[in-house]
């Protein structure tokens, strides 16, 4: 086991009082993750097992930290929609790959609609072909990857169209860059409002 995921748990000192009251608590970083690695280790060594790379998901503390083997991260992943399609491609390729891979390479601007709609149909036939398992982890992400291409050509030759349809005049929006950032601040701020929670001011000092 390479990764030990441990979840979330550790409390957050709402008030800064570091006490037993509700809205605190009466322990420190280091005491949290000694406990963790104490009894990870507790379980694996008398069995020889291989000490694991401990991860903490710690939610609303929202700060980075590392002590001794046990690492709490508040994650910010940027997912790009600007894929490429991989070259040269693989061989004996399932049917709807193989039609994502034609459509590909006959994008005209006088067909960009039906270009766009062939795209879409093969993608969700490679993820049908996915879900009752006649397609693999590998094939599936190259049916995406090379449907992404063709949507981004397909953007791009839009403005080349006279009176181009209103499925395809957002398709630019659609294909922006996606941001997913985990700040349990901002779910923090409508609890203070709505349900008067006490907002975690001291946590967050500390965390910067």
């Amino acid at each position: 086991m390479g990764y030990f995921d441990i979840g979330g748990g550790l409390a957050v000192d709402y008030d800064g009082s570091a006490s037993i009251d509700g809205h605190s608590r009466n322990y420190d970083l280091d005491e949290y993750c000694v406990d963790i690695v104490e009894a990870i280790m507790a379980a694996f060594s008398p069995h020889d097992i291989p000490h694991p790379t401990i991860i903490s998901e710690s939610g609303r503390w929202n700060r980075r930290a590392q002590c001794q083997c046990c690492y709490l991260t508040s994650s910010m992943l940027m997912t790009s929609n600007r894929n490429h399609c991989p070259t040269p491609l693989p061989e004996n390729l399932h049917p709807s790959i193989d039609f994502l891979i034609d459509t590909l390479r006959h994008i005209e601007v006088r067909r960009l609609q039906e270009n766009f709609n062939d795209a879409i149909y093969y993608r969700d036939q490679a993820r049908k072909a996915f879900q009752i398992g006649e397609l693999s982890l590998r094939e599936r992400a190259l049916a995406e990857n090379i449907c992404l291409t063709i949507l981004h050509q397909i953007a791009d030759r839009v403005p080349e169209m006279t009176r181009p349809p209103a499925s395809l005049q957002s398709i630019k929006d659609s294909l922006s860059d996606i941001y997913y950032g985990n700040f349990s601040v901002f779910q923090s701020l409508p609890d203070a409002w709505a349900i008067q929670q006490v907002f975690p001011r001291h946590a967050l000092a500390t965390s910067r």
